[in-house]
C-alpha cells in the first residue's frame, strides 16, 4: 500500500453555502474535515471558476477560453499524475471536460462528455444555427421523451444524476483498485434544469403540480430568462425545486462517502477529501438575476461551501474569509506534491493560514452582440464590504455593497455607477476608493471588448446548451 494519501474532490455545480449548511454538518461527521463557511469562489460561473478550482488560476491569467493545452499552465491532475497518481474525472459538464482541455492529467472517467439525451438535444440544434432549432432541441428533450423518462425508475436527466456519477466513480475504484489516486466528481444536480427525483419533489410543497420533466423545463426557462415575467408563486417554485435538488444531493453524497469508507477506498485518517462548489446560485429577482449569469457577484453566488479533510488536520470550523483559489495548492501541500510557481493561489499547511483580508474574483463573458470577451472583476473585504462589476439587462455597472456572513441574501446595495465614479463622502466613499484600488491591482472592474481570447461557434453553442445565452 502507498504511503501517500489518495485525493477525492467532490465539487458541486451551482451550490450555495447557506442551502447546504445542514447537509455539510451531517456529512462532516463522516469525513472529519475542517469547515470554512466563509469561503468565496474565484468566479461566478463554471467556465471562469474551474481554472481556479483545478489549477489555482483566475480566468484572465491566460488567453484561452477554457484551459491552455500548450504546457504553459499545470492543473492538479497533471501534478498528481506526474507524482504517480492514477486519475479519474466524472462529470458531464463539458465546460469542465475534454472539450475545454480540463481532461489534461486525467486518464479515466467520462471527462465531461454529456448524456445521450443532452447530446440529442445539441445535435438537433446543431443542424442549423438558428434559434428555432436550438429551441426544438430543448423541446425535444423535455417533451418528446417525457412520457418514457418519467415512467422509468432510473431515468436519465438532462445531466447525469449524482447517483449515476457516483456509480461510475465507484465502478472505477472497484474494478481498477488504484493504489494511489485522484478521483474528481463534479455534480450537476443543483444546476438548472432542476430535476429532483419524484420522491424528493413530494417532500416539498409546490404552488403548482408538475411532473419531473415539466419542472425541469419550467426551471430551465425561468433561469434562462432571469426570472422575468414570473409570478411570486412561480419564483417560489424555482426556489423550492432548488431545495429539493439540494436534499437529493445530500443523500446521494452521504451514501457515496459511506460506501467509499466501507469499501476502504477512503479513510479520513489517511486520505484527502474536499467538498466544495464552483459557484452558487442567486434565486432573488430583486437582484436582477435568477441563476448565476450574466456575470454578477452577489453573496448567494460567491459564498460557497468548503470542507477539507486532511490526515494532519483536526476537524474544526475556521470562520475567517477564505479564497477558493487557494484550494488546489493546499491539496498539493497535503500530499507533499510540488506546487506550480505560476499560480494565483497560495498553499496552507494549517487551516488558520487560509483566511485572507481580501478575496478577488474574475468572470469572463461573451458579448451577445459581437462575440468579444468581457471581463468583470470584484473584491470582497473581510469587514463586510464588497465592490464588483456586473452586467444587467445588457448594461455594465460597478456596485458597492455591504454583505452579511450570517445570511447571504441580506446584502445591501450602497452605491452603483456606470463607471468608476463613487459616492461623494462618508464611509462609503472611503470604502469605494479602497476597494476599487484593490480590484485594479488585478485589473479593471469592467474590461470590455477584449479580443485577446479566441472563441468559436462551438463555444457559443455550448453556452447556449447550458442555458447561459440565447
Amino acid at each position: 500500500m502507498s504511503d501517500r494519501p489518495s485525493v477525492f474532490i467532490l465539487s458541486i455545480d451551482s451550490l450555495r453555502r447557506d442551502r447546504f449548511e445542514e447537509a455539510m454538518a451531517d456529512i462532516a461527521d463522516s469525513i472529519d474535515p475542517v469547515v470554512f463557511p466563509n469561503t468565496v469562489s474565484s468566479a461566478s460561473q463554471t467556465i471562469s471558476a474551474m481554472p481556479g478550482l483545478s489549477a489555482s488560476l483566475y480566468h484572465d491569467s491566460f488567453p484561452t477560453w477554457g484551459f491552455p493545452d500548450d504546457g504553459s499552465r499545470t492543473n492538479m491532475a497533471e501534478v498528481l499524475q506526474n507524482e504517480g497518481y492514477e486519475t479519474a474525472l466524472f462529470t458531464d459538464n463539458y465546460l469542465f471536460g475534454v472539450q475545454y482541455n480540463h481532461d489534461l492529467g486525467f486518464t479515466s472517467g467520462n471527462l465531461g462528455r454529456p448524456t445521450l439525451k443532452k447530446r440529442l438535444a445539441v445535435k438537433l440544434k446543431e443542424r442549423d444555427a438558428t434559434k428555432p432549432l436550438f429551441k426544438l432541441g430543448e423541446w425535444t428533450y423535455f417533451n418528446l421523451f417525457k412520457p418514457v423518462r418519467d415512467a422509468m425508475p432510473g431515468d436519465e436527466t438532462f445531466y447525469r444524476s449524482a447517483e449515476a456519477l457516483n456509480a461510475n466513480a465507484m465502478n472505477w475504484l472497484d474494478s481498477e483498485q488504484p493504489e494511489t489516486f485522484l478521483c474528481w466528481v463534479h455534480y450537476m444536480d443543483t444546476h438548472h434544469p432542476f430535476e429532483p427525483p419524484q420522491e424528493y419533489m413530494e417532500q416539498f410543497e409546490f404552488n403548482e403540480e408538475r411532473s419531473r420533466s415539466e419542472l425541469g423545463e419550467f426551471t430551465r426557462k425561468a433561469c434562462k430568462s432571469n426570472g422575468k415575467g414570473l409570478s411570486e408563486a412561480e419564483l417560489e417554485d424555482v426556489d423550492t425545486a432548488y431545495d429539493a435538488c439540494c436534499a437529493y444531493l445530500h443523500d446521494e453524497m452521504t451514501r457515496f462517502i459511506d460506501e467509499l469508507t466501507e469499501k476502504g477506498h477512503f479513510d479520513p485518517d489517511e486520505d484527502v477529501l474536499v467538498l466544495t462548489s464552483d459557484h452558487g446560485q442567486c434565486l432573488n429577482r430583486e437582484k436582477d438575476v435568477l441563476g448565476h449569469t450574466p456575470p454578477t457577484f452577489w453573496e448567494e453566488i460567491m459564498n460557497v461551501p468548503l470542507a477539507i479533510s486532511r490526515p494532519d488536520w483536526e476537524p474544526r470550523t475556521v470562520d475567517g474569509q477564505v479564497n477558493l483559489i487557494d484550494m488546489m495548492p493546499t491539496v498539493l501541500d497535503a500530499v507533499d506534491a510540488p506546487v506550480p510557481e505560476d499560480i494565483d493561489g497560495e498553499p496552507s499547511a494549517e487551516p488558520e493560514e487560509m483566511p485572507v483580508s481580501h478575496t478577488t474574483f474574475v468572470s469572463q463573458w461573451l458579448s451577445p452582440d459581437d462575440g468579444e470577451i468581457q471581463t468583470y472583476r470584484g473584491v470582497r473585504a473581510d469587514d463586510g464590504w464588497k465592490l464588483f462589476g456586473r452586467q444587467v439587462d445588457g448594461a455594465d455597472e460597478i456596485l458597492l455593497t455591504k454583505y452579511s456572513t450570517e445570511d447571504p441574501e441580506d446584502e445591501e446595495l450602497v452605491h452603483r455607477s456606470m463607471d468608476t465614479t463613487g459616492p461623494r463622502s462618508g464611509e462609503a466613499a472611503e470604502r469605494w476608493d479602497d476597494l476599487l484600488k484593490a480590484v485594479e491591482a488585478h485589473g479593471p472592474a469592467l474590461e470590455l471588448g477584449d479580443d485577446a481570447v479566441e472563441t468559436s461557434t462551438e463555444v457559443r453553442e455550448h453556452l447556449k446548451s447550458l442555458g447561459y445565452v440565447e
